[in-house]
């Protein structure tokens, strides 16, 4: 999960470079972007179409995945400038 409702998210091949995440959906990417059929292609995800979560790789070896987003991949929250 890329990200999160009200996040912007820079797209990496997506129709729009930049994508705001609506309510109650998230926005997906697999770990090979070249080769994933993710949010890239389809556009935000609804929520209620998760079912699971990755926690570790057992084959070809054990790693336990972390939560860490690639430095490239930072989220940030778009500034609500109505007072």
């Amino acid at each position: 999960v890329i990200g999160l409702p009200g996040d912007l998210v820079k797209t990496i091949s997506y129709k729009k470079k930049f994508v705001t995440v609506p309510d109650g959906h998230v926005w997906l990417e697999g770990d090979n972007y070249s080769c994933s059929n993710d949010s890239n292609q389809f556009g935000c995800v609804p929520m209620g179409l998760i079912i699971g979560k990755a926690r570790f790789i057992y084959y070809p070896r054990f790693v336990i995945l972390n939560d860490n987003m690639p430095a490239h991949r930072t989220l940030r929250q778009i500034e609500n400038k109505t007072k």
